[in-house]
């Protein structure tokens, strides 16, 4: 079975590695996925802050 790469998943790829070297530097594309994902769940920044001071 080959697989396929698609445009999205190298767009994704390439965008971790640029937050990985120029944004968020230290910081492993495992640790980049949990944000995004965090993110994607709590989109409401009020929320996020209020969970964040407790």
């Amino acid at each position: 079975m080959s697989s396929t790469v698609t445009p999205l998943i190298v767009v994704r790829s390439v965008s971790l590695q640029y937050l990985a070297q120029h944004i968020a530097k230290g910081w492993s594309e495992k640790q980049l996925r949990h944000c995004l994902h965090f993110s994607k769940t709590f989109p409401d920044e009020q929320i996020v802050s209020a969970l964040r001071r407790q």
